[in-house]
């Protein structure tokens, strides 16, 4: 039995697919600053990039019926990525994310197959888009 599933030439994301979704810019938050401390502690932070990485395997909401290896397969608007990693070491004190106002947030793909579809709903592929540290 094959191991992936391909649509318009992209392997379609399900639960098994172990693929990741990668932030394009880097993800700006605000971070503690080293030691030793200012007399007044800074309530924003100091801004540092950090990648923002979103797993297939977190995946929820997708397919009831059409699996791949027994799990779910993403679709058009209603997929997601439970979570992100990367920007843990912004801590929840300061304002966390610079443009998101969050840290570990939910990944929400963004585009799919224009023709491909799954239980009448647009099959979600590797490389396609998201927008990721959504709240």
């Amino acid at each position: 039995m094959a191991r992936e599933v391909f649509a318009n030439g992209r392997e379609v994301s399900s639960k098994k697919s172990n693929a990741k979704a990668v932030a394009p810019p880097p993800d700006v938050c605000h971070t503690p600053p080293p030691p030793p401390p200012p007399l007044v502690p800074p309530k924003i932070g100091i801004p540092i990039p950090y990648p923002n990485v979103s797993q297939s395997s977190t995946h929820k909401k997708g397919t009831k019926t059409v699996k791949i290896k027994k799990k779910e397969v993403g679709i058009k608007n209603k997929s997601f990525y439970k979570t992100s990693n990367g920007n843990q070491p912004a801590t929840s004190q300061f304002k966390k994310g610079i443009l998101s106002g969050t840290i570990t947030g939910k990944a929400y793909i963004t585009s799919w197959s224009s023709d491909v579809k799954f239980e009448k709903k647009n099959a979600v592929r590797h490389l396609d888009s998201t927008r990721q540290n959504v709240k």
